[in-house]
């Protein structure tokens, strides 16, 4: 990379750098790829949101619906999405790591205890969580989560996961 820096200092007053970078602007600005459609990869048939916030689970469910997805359930916590599991087949499951009542790590380790459902084992799993730190991602994965995301959750992260998964 090319460029220049220019010192000024005088004695008593100070110092002035000046450093220039030619950088190039580019003639069109990309936008987010918008050519993925729902025959571009496959869809999960029925996905269940575990979480306790509803304005995270209503911007989520809107993003899943543009998908067209149509079986969509959400869950405030941990055990509802558990009760809900013992009546559906989900093939993808949204798991936030910090609920009331029965947190995502916990909710994760029942999924693959077999203690719901018939596929539990099969079932893909993805956490969620505000933090993207490791150590919660480590705990997830340990539990049994498929995959981590931070929040919000963007339509890349879901075209990403059907890739992936479906």
């Amino acid at each position: 990379m090319e460029g220049t820096i220019k010192i000024k200092s005088q004695k008593g007053v100070g110092s002035r750098f000046i450093i220039t970078i030619p950088l190039r602007i580019p003639r069109t600005i990309v936008k987010e790829e918008t050519h993925n459609t729902r025959e571009s990869f496959n869809l999960p048939g029925a996905v269940i949101i575990f979480e306790d916030n509803p304005i995270n689970a209503n911007l989520l469910r809107r993003r899943l619906e543009k998908f067209s997805i149509k079986k969509i359930f959400v869950a405030s916590n941990g055990l509802e999405g558990l009760e809900i599991m013992q009546e559906e087949c989900f093939d993808l499951v949204f798991m936030d790591g910090q609920m009331p009542v029965l947190n995502g790590i916990e909710s994760t380790k029942r999924i693959r205890e077999e203690q719901v459902g018939k596929n539990s084992q099969e079932i893909i799993i993805i956490g969620l969580s505000a933090n993207s730190f490791e150590e919660d991602k480590i705990l997830a994965m340990k539990a049994g989560m498929n995959d981590y995301l931070a929040k919000p959750v963007t339509k890349i992260d879901l075209q990403n996961i059907f890739l992936k998964y479906f």
